[in-house]
């Protein structure tokens, strides 16, 4: 069953949507199953806790959970992820097994089947997934510790229903990257990085924008160690496969150029890194409008680049271009 869930050409949410519509059928909960394939999670979610469904309650509040997370709403979304675990304890099945099926996003209609042996190997396989969406949220709220144990409880869960080179196993390694560097550990966070990427490599994923992350943050953490030159390499590799599976357009591909341009002006390259700043500028203009934060910090870029070459009216022109931005949006 993991096999074929992981193997559905739809984002992880939509993936999922199906399976928890097809269990919330099984237990006649068809109600509840129309809301979910309508995508109203808060209300699937709610709706579960105050009627004690668990399918709903993970199914729902896992979706919502991760919304939250979005929005930077730290406390609710450990609340909502907390029900989802108690969720995944009670999801059962009656029945030794459920055929399912759905249009993918090409018009193909797709069939499943969901089989009572399924269910344990799911539930941990889950798990694994609430607890590196909790470790994200306690990376984002600075609480890198608490982050770390829950990377590696996943970890944990994932080697253990899909092996340790599987491209989830990869994904936690990733992000246990990033804590690392945000603790001052640069070698440990350059080490978890390659880990990462020798897992994408080996499962044969490296062309997956996940890969490219990998390379991104593997450039940053050697950019914080003063290590420029293998950032460049790094951030190189990144830009490689994000143009190759996203396209020449997509914010990932603006957020390289950025980083280039600072690694190129802390190795003093202000050349190139103005060259690389006013690529990563044209595509945040186009793809995200002109007021918006990462156009600002470009802006910010560009001055101190332009400060460093010592062209002061420039520095003072994108300086104040951000400084107007920020005005704007209330930053100030």
């Amino acid at each position: 069953m993991l096999a074929l869930l992981l193997a559905f050409d739809e984002s992880w949410i939509d993936t999922w949507e199906h399976v928890g519509v097809a269990l919330l059928m099984a237990k006649g909960e068809d109600e509840i199953a129309i809301l979910l394939q309508s995508g109203r999670y808060e209300e699937v979610c709610k709706r579960g806790i105050e009627k004690d469904i668990p399918e709903a309650k993970f199914f729902g509040c896992h979706t919502y959970a991760t919304s939250l997370l979005h929005e930077g709403l730290f406390n609710e979304t450990v609340k909502y992820y907390g029900y989802a675990l108690e969720g995944i304890k009670g999801i059962s099945l009656s029945i030794e097994e459920v055929p399912y099926a759905y249009l993918n996003t090409r018009g193909d209609t797709v069939f499943f089947s969901i089989k009572k042996s399924d269910i344990p190997e799911l539930k941990i396989f889950w798990r694994g997934n609430v607890y590196n969406q909790l470790g994200l949220a306690y990376m984002l709220h600075e609480d890198p510790q608490t982050a770390l144990k829950h990377f590696q409880k996943a970890l944990k869960l994932y080697e253990k229903v899909l092996g340790e080179y599987h491209y989830y196993v990869g994904d936690v390694y990733d992000n246990m990257g990033v804590v690392y560097r945000r603790k001052g550990d640069y070698d440990k966070a350059i080490s978890y990085h390659k880990k990462a990427l020798r897992i994408y490599f080996k499962s044969i994923r490296d062309s997956l924008p996940n890969a490219g992350m990998a390379y991104d943050n593997l450039g940053t953490a050697y950019m914080m160690k003063g290590d420029y030159e293998r950032a460049i390499e790094s951030y190189k590799k990144a830009l490689r496969i994000y143009l190759k599976v996203l396209g020449p357009e997509h914010p990932y591909v603006a957020d390289v150029y950025n980083n280039l341009g600072n690694a190129y002006r802390y190795k003093g390259d202000y050349d190139r890194a103005i060259e690389h700043y006013h690529k990563a500028l044209k595509i945040y203009l186009k793809t995200l409008g002109p007021e918006n934060p990462y156009v600002a910090y470009v802006y910010e870029n560009l001055s101190k680049a332009y400060e460093k070459k010592g062209d002061k009216k420039k520095a003072e022109e994108y300086r104040r271009k951000a400084e107007e931005i920020r005005k704007r949006l209330g930053e100030d």
